[in-house]
């Protein structure tokens, strides 16, 4: 975060701020697996299978690969995030919580041809009888539209053991798209841009050194503002108590 900031105030007359989608060959846990095991299941004893796969990689040239970026909805009495958060994806409890105005951030990401989805939490039995369903269609259907929605739709399943994430996903098919170095070697990714309109909080993680973070942020808060006037982002402590 005070990297995007500090990229936002030393280019001031560039869009800066943005958010990165990752491609699907590096999404990591439940979401990763059910991804494979739909398109075993969707292709597992298909007489079209060759002929599906062919037309998919045919996608993925002319449209490109598809790109996630994961959020989490807060829900009244949880504001701070579930411990398991925190320790996953907040840096085992030392990061922050970037908080966002859902309906700004909506508008945002489909001017910018994205979508915003909800993640349906399923078990294996589950996936395999909606992947089966959905190559059923396909032999009825050999259209590359209708091939394109059910590659998209496979980024929305994940198991049912995650739930209490109460994920959505930014989906977001890109090409050509960019490379980093990341932790498990080149990574590909998108970008989109965030208005810093749609930025309402900042929610300081319960292990971090919190009146150190909160002074750094607080600093570089009130510098943005003089840029961007209407910026009404807050800064809080997680109440969490895990000491």
């Amino acid at each position: 975060m005070l990297k995007v900031l500090n990229i936002a105030l030393t280019n001031v007359h560039e869009y800066a701020h943005y958010l990165e989608l990752t491609n699907s060959s590096i999404v990591a846990f439940g979401g990763m697996f059910l991804i494979m095991l739909f398109f075993d299941y969707f292709f597992t004893g298909s007489t079209i299978s060759n002929e599906i796969a062919q037309k998919l990689e045919s996608i993925k040239k002319d449209k490109g690969e598809v790109f996630i970026i994961s959020l989490s909805q807060s829900h009244e009495g949880t504001p701070n995030g579930e411990i398991p958060m925190w320790m996953m994806y907040g840096d085992n409890g030392n990061g922050v919580l970037l908080r966002f105005d859902f309906k700004r951030l909506l508008e945002s990401v489909k001017q910018q041809m994205c979508t915003i989805e909800k993640i349906e939490y399923k078990n294996n039995s589950e996936i395999k009888k909606i992947a089966e369903e959905k190559r059923a269609i396909m032999k009825k259907e050999m259209k590359e539209d209708l091939l394109n929605a059910i590659f998209k739709d496979s980024f929305l399943y994940k198991n049912i053991h995650w739930n209490y994430e109460d994920e959505y996903r930014i989906i977001k098919q890109d090409k050509p798209f960019n490379y980093k170095n990341g932790k498990y070697g080149i990574v590909a990714y998108s970008k989109i841009q965030i208005p810093l309109s749609c930025l309402t909080g900042i929610t300081i993680g319960p292990l971090a050194h919190q009146d150190i973070v909160q002074q750094s942020l607080a600093s570089y808060i009130e510098k943005i503002r003089g840029i961007y006037q209407s910026l009404n982002c807050k800064i809080y402590n997680s109440q969490i108590e895990i000491r």
